[in-house]
């Protein structure tokens, strides 16, 4: 059970380092950190239209 645990918790840090990962490849990509932007809806609205961008160029080309 204790093997179980570590295993499922190691599966879950390994998950969230690639999904950081990929972030840190788009943001800087895309150099995400020069854009100036009033708010945080402009900011997500930037976000979600990159990441869409970028998943579509990863499946699609």
């Amino acid at each position: 059970m204790r093997f179980l645990k570590k295993a499922v918790s190691k599966m879950g840090t390994l998950t969230r380092w690639k999904c950081e990962e990929c972030d840190r490849y788009i943001k800087q990509s895309y150099n995400m950190e020069d854009l100036r932007v009033r708010g945080y809806n402009a900011i997500r609205n930037i976000v979600v239209l990159v990441n869409a961008i970028a998943y579509f160029f990863s499946v699609h080309m």
